[in-house]
């Protein structure tokens, strides 16, 4: 199973008690140690002012880096290397 099967875009970290930064991939979707992350800000979603139909979500602003340091099958845990550390929910993209 490689990674580029999968969209790896908005997924969910959680913070943990000892700091870390928990994301819910894993190995089952192809996550390994000392992969990075780049944590970004929710997008504005980009919408046809005539039709209102949404045609795009643009990418947000970039506001950390996290590497894998450990992976289970469905979570990753990471440091922050460097930024602002991510609050629960933010949304990682792989880099």
């Amino acid at each position: 199973m490689e990674m580029e099967d999968y969209d790896l875009e908005e997924n969910v970290v959680m913070v943990s008690k000892t700091g870390q930064e928990i994301i819910n991939r894993g190995s089952n979707y192809g996550v390994a140690p000392d992969q990075l992350f780049s944590v970004r800000e929710e997008g504005e979603i980009l919408i046809d002012p005539e039709t209102g139909a949404i045609l795009d979500m643009e990418e947000g602003k970039v506001t950390a880096t996290i590497k894998v340091t450990k992976v289970s099958e469905k979570v990753a845990y990471c440091d922050l290397v460097d930024g602002v550390p991510p609050d629960r929910g933010a949304i990682v993209v792989f880099q």
